[in-house]
């Protein structure tokens, strides 16, 4: 083989493990989602295989996680003697994360599911009969959840978090409602998970009040996440001089309106004189 043939090949074997390295890196972490259980004694049908759905699909539409396949799951509690409770057992969660192969498990009841009927929409129908100039305004129904949920890493075994999350949304059609609710509790499991998924990004361009980020789908952002906006201050070395983190200063917040794959716009909420071009931003809390 040549020199210049013997180059070529060289340059393409490595253009080839670059590929498959960089793959490697920016591949999304694997959750498991197990079904929730309907502890809230509520009559509603299928609320816990709605709200695993809706938590399903949070993750799936994030672009930060992939969600093993429900068959898959099936198969590995089965292999494991679990039962269809929704509930593991932190400390065999390595397990678990090596036979189904996950980095991550997401376990949750719904303590609380109910519609309730909207005190001022029944006012004014009592009130004024049916002829209520206000019904297009006023909602007949409030839809509304409760979630214990528990994120799990199966590397490590750790309970990451325990938290209590809440959907709501009022409207016109009780199912309607509470399909709602649920979809809003998931993408408030989402945006919990999210807070422990890191990410700095920049401002590349700012204009009465907008502002376009240089970060989104790919990169985990959500449409209503609100973004802080920081400067960089002194770095933090330890005493052999090696830097091991900068201490930042928030000076600015931005609600995101609009995600893309790759950029996103938003909104500034506050500091407007130092959200500008070239700015940093990062996760808020």
């Amino acid at each position: 083989m040549s020199k210049f043939l013997r180059l070529v090949f060289m340059l393409m074997v490595s253009l080839v493990i670059g590929g498959y390295a960089f793959t490697g890196e920016a591949a999304p972490k694997k959750v498991a989602v197990m079904p929730f259980q309907n502890v809230s004694g509520s009559n509603t049908r299928r609320v816990a295989e709605i709200m695993t759905d809706q938590v399903t699909v949070a993750l799936a539409n994030s672009g930060t996680y992939t969600v093993l396949e429900r068959t898959q799951l099936a198969h590995v509690i089965k292999e494991m003697n679990f039962q269809w409770s929704g509930m593991v057992d932190p400390s065999q969660a390595i397990e678990f994360g090596r036979m189904s192969g996950t980095d991550y498990t997401i376990v949750g009841k719904v303590l609380m599911a109910n519609v309730f009927q909207n005190s001022a929409s029944g006012l004014y129908k009592n009130v004024l009969g049916g002829r209520n100039p206000f019904s297009g305004f006023i909602a007949k129904y409030k839809g509304k959840v409760t979630l214990d949920v528990r994120f799990i890493d199966n590397t490590t075994g750790e309970l990451r978090f325990a938290k209590t999350i809440e959907g709501s949304k009022s409207g016109n059609d009780r199912t309607s409602c509470l399909n709602d609710a649920c979809r809003e509790a998931a993408e408030n499991v989402l945006a919990e998970i999210q807070r422990m998924n890191p990410f700095t990004g920049t401002i590349i361009d700012s204009e009465a009040g907008t502002v376009y980020i240089d970060k989104g789908l790919d990169a985990g952002i959500r449409k209503g996440e609100i973004l802080v906006v920081f400067t960089e201050g002194r770095p933090i070395r330890l005493p052999d001089g090696q830097i091991v983190a900068v201490k930042t200063n928030e000076v600015g917040k931005i609600k995101v309106t609009e995600v893309n794959s790759n950029y996103s716009i938003g909104k500034v909420v506050s500091g407007g004189d130092n959200v500008v071009k070239n700015a940093k931003v990062k996760r808020g809390n």
